[in-house]
């Protein structure tokens, strides 16, 4: 009897361990994990590139479809981390135990969907995007590689959900191993289901293969995440024991099923308004290189635009910046879900001290990182580029007698290759997107703050103005009146907008949730049930 007393008296680490070295246990498997997914994005596309170049175009297509997935899953694990932590803080059992049933029990649902979605509807969406119709080799690589991870997808939410039930109780590390066994195996099962016995690697010639093209890289894929999400269930059943995961009598609760989405839906949203806006820029992009060709070429604007339309260097810089920058954000957002738990938790304990001093340890290590991050782009934006465009590409410069343009307006243009014109105009464009990083640092952090606080709506609020009333209609003219590298001015512009809203609604809810903590420090209020709650 006292032992069990004693055991549940025993303090979480969230309330106990030093702040900065408990930041850096809750953060830093998670930053690992991250790195090694990115690096993984690369390698897959790399090896599916050995077997065949369209099915790198097939799994690019794919991706909007997969991380609206990877989204739906982690709203929902961060809408639930954030409820778990603070009624572990708060010390309510049974909101701790309702909170992990119910976000197994969504998330269910939104597996199924999926699954649904993939079986009916892949491959009208590769007819929607594409004019590549059934019997293409787009059209084919795509539909069985989109078919595989949907219908397949049930490791890959259950992955992430039984992760952020590790994490909400601080057990961080041990989210890493479930992470870092998906991506190990991916990585190793790539090549073997992939690639056909003789297919480069590399440069190095594979001695064994299935050939299974994106269908195996799918499958890879899938055996991965489901081996992730069983390592993930054993380690909450072997070590989580302050969550009990029993459906026994199990009903749905709709109040902490509407505090989950409170949190999570903004970010599910985020990643929808995300795919939208990436198809936009795309446009625009093409449209400020044909008004860059205009000005600087004196092209008329309908050769522009064709030149504009082949050559596409405005989505090429943009794509390649995008698969750069991961490596800038992901330790950040990495920090801030190991930083969630412990704002929540210490949050429904009541302790200030411990809210606060957290909150600046990440804002320095956030304002500290993203500088560096800022002075890699700033002086090496070349070098960055040149690793994705070698100098060994297929020129496009055309021998005399063989032009398919007789006007000649275009051949001079049309000799220069793609590859000079996207380090032209690539290396200040990254130089000017990059300046965003000197304020999304401290934007990310304040954003995750208010979701620890069970403030969902602001991040929406934010990311709606970030993209939508701002760098959208920026980069319109921008680009109609100033040409490519303008456009990305839109980028640091945004960014500075948001980090004015977010700080100012943060201090907003210091005023109101946090600085009325004063005199409950260490204490359990004295009716936990009773929530403030500022925008929700």
């Amino acid at each position: 009897m006292d032992k069990t007393a004693k055991k549940e008296n025993k303090e979480n680490i969230m309330g106990t361990m030093p702040e900065g070295r408990l930041l850096l246990t809750m953060a830093l498997p998670m930053v690992i994990s991250m790195l090694v997914q990115a690096l993984y994005n690369i390698f897959d596309s790399l090896v599916v590139a050995g077997y065949d170049g369209y099915g790198v175009t097939a799994l690019s297509l794919a991706f909007p479809v997969q991380n609206l997935m990877i989204a739906f899953a982690t709203g929902t694990g961060v809408g639930m981390n954030s409820y778990l932590s603070k009624a572990l803080g708060e010390r309510r059992q049974d909101r701790v135990n309702g909170s992990a049933t119910n976000g197994l029990f969504v998330i269910t649902l939104t597996n199924i969907v999926f699954m649904i979605l993939g079986v009916l509807f892949t491959g009208a969406y590769f007819r929607y995007l594409t004019d590549a119709q059934p019997g293409t080799a787009t059209y084919s690589y795509g539909v069985e590689y989109l078919q595989v991870v949907t219908v397949f997808s049930t490791g890959l939410f259950f992955q992430v959900i039984f992760e952020r039930l590790l994490q909400s109780t601080g057990k961080a590390k041990l989210s890493m191993y479930t992470q870092g066994l998906g991506a190990i195996l991916n990585i190793v099962l790539d090549p073997i289901f992939i690639l056909n016995p003789g297919d480069s690697l590399f440069g190095i010639p594979m001695p064994f293969g299935l050939g299974m093209g994106t269908r195996g890289a799918a499958i890879a894929t899938v055996i991965g995440q489901f081996c992730a999400a069983a390592l993930g269930l054993f380690l909450n059943l072997k070590y989580n024991r302050e969550i009990g995961l029993s459906f026994k009598g199990f009903r749905p609760d709709r109040k902490i099923i509407g505090k989950i989405y409170s949190v999570g839906l903004p970010s599910i949203f985020m990643a929808a308004v995300g795919s939208f806006l990436t198809v936009a820029l795309n446009k625009i992009l093409t449209m400020g290189e044909q008004v860059t060709y205009m000005k600087e070429h004196g092209l008329s604007a309908a050769n522009a635009a064709a030149l504009a339309a082949q050559r596409l260097a405005g989505v090429s810089i943009y794509g390649v910046y995008f698969k750069l920058q991961s490596f800038v954000f992901m330790p950040i957002f990495g920090m801030n879900n190991g930083m969630i738990p412990i704002v929540a938790y210490n949050y429904g304990k009541r302790s200030k001290r411990r809210i606060m001093k957290t909150v600046r340890l990440a804002v320095t290590a956030a304002i500290v990182y993203m500088l560096i991050g800022f002075a890699v782009f700033q002086t090496m934006s070349g070098p960055l580029l040149k690793a994705f465009y070698q100098s060994t590409e297929t020129e496009q410069a055309q021998a005399p007698g063989e032009e398919t343009v007789e006007d000649p307006e275009l051949q001079e243009q049309e000799s220069i290759s793609e590859r000079e014109v996207i380090l032209k105009y690539g290396v200040p464009a990254m130089r000017v997107i990059s300046v965003c990083f000197l304020f999304a640092g401290v934007c990310v952090i304040t954003i995750s703050c208010l979701q620890a606080l069970g403030m969902g709506m602001p991040s929406l609020l934010i990311s709606l103005v970030r993209q939508i009333v701002v760098i959208l209609p920026l980069t319109y003219v921008f680009a109609r009146f100033f040409g490519l590298v303008a456009v990305f001015w839109a980028f640091p512009i945004a960014e500075f907008v948001a980090l004015c809203i977010s700080v100012v609604l943060f201090v907003r809810a210091y005023r109101k949730l946090i600085k009325p903590l004063d005199g409950f420090a260490g204490e359990v209020p004295a009716n936990p049930s009773k929530e403030g709650a500022l925008g929700n």
